[in-house]
């Protein structure tokens, strides 16, 4: 169960109103809250909101200043990675 956990990298927020031009993609509105799950490419970011997962442009989204450190996008896959080997260790 804790390997379908999606754990979020940062949460950045939409500097615009996106909407999804393929299926792959996450719509959104300016203002929304985003959860990051996935940097790897670094035009098109994996994100989720609302419930709804998909791909979203990095040129469109900002970082949240003013949220704690842990939540920052900084952080890497390398971190992520750790995160999900702890949580298959406590669970």
């Amino acid at each position: 169960l804790a390997e379908e956990v999606l754990l979020a990298v940062c949460q950045v927020i939409a500097m615009y109103d996106y909407t999804a031009a393929n299926p792959d993609e996450l719509s959104f509105s300016k203002g929304q809250l985003i959860n990051v799950l996935d940097k790897t490419n670094p035009d098109w970011w994996k994100g989720e909101a609302d419930g709804v997962t998909g791909l979203l442009p990095t040129n469109y989204v900002k970082m949240t200043t003013e949220s704690d450190p842990s939540q920052q996008c900084e952080y890497t896959k390398d971190l992520l990675q750790t995160l999900k080997i702890a949580l298959k260790v406590i669970t």
